[in-house]
């Protein structure tokens, strides 16, 4: 269950996280089961909780949460995860997705990001990023949509309603 490989993730990382007293909350709001291999649901949140710890080097707040995501097509669960670091800056906002692209200098490959989105979108899923670099309200947010293990479609009606359809 993704509640479990997330909470493996995180014990990986717990020494790390302590020495730069980052805080961890984690809310799993909303927990069914998703299409995904769990090895590489591991790769995409060791990707992520690693350029947390690389974005606040001086302490701050790491935070998990899930929510059920019915706005989507097809419809599953929202996995967010925040940091309350130094944020990514506008003119590398676009290309953090892009291969070999890093800002961590020798210290990064530039391929973690990569890897996460080829493996969110493997699994039918969506990667997006909010981030801002105000000072005292510095952060950034990876949200992943990934559908649910059989997961419902919409479908629009002529009169502009939805309805949903179980897939298998």
């Amino acid at each position: 269950h993704l509640r479990a490989l997330v909470e493996d993730v995180l014990s990986v990382y717990s020494r790390k996280l302590r020495a730069q007293n980052i805080v961890v909350e984690t809310r799993f709001n909303f927990l069914r089961n998703i299409r995904a291999r769990p090895g590489e649901i591991i790769q995409i949140f060791s990707n992520l909780v690693s350029n947390a710890i690389h974005a606040m080097p001086h302490g701050g707040t790491l935070t998990i949460s899930t929510t059920q995501d019915l706005n989507s097509d097809p419809i599953g669960i929202q996995i967010c995860v925040s940091d309350t670091g130094h944020g990514i800056r506008r003119e590398d906002l676009g290309k953090i997705f892009e291969p070999f692209f890093t800002t961590k200098g020798n210290l990064g490959t530039g391929i973690g990001l990569w890897v996460a989105k080829q493996l969110v979108e493997r699994h039918g899923g969506k990667i997006s990023v909010s981030t801002s670099t105000e000072p005292g309200n510095s952060g950034t947010t990876l949200a992943i949509h990934l559908p649910f293990s059989g997961s419902e479609t919409k479908t629009k009606k002529a009169n502009g309603s939805e309805s949903r359809m179980e897939s298998q």
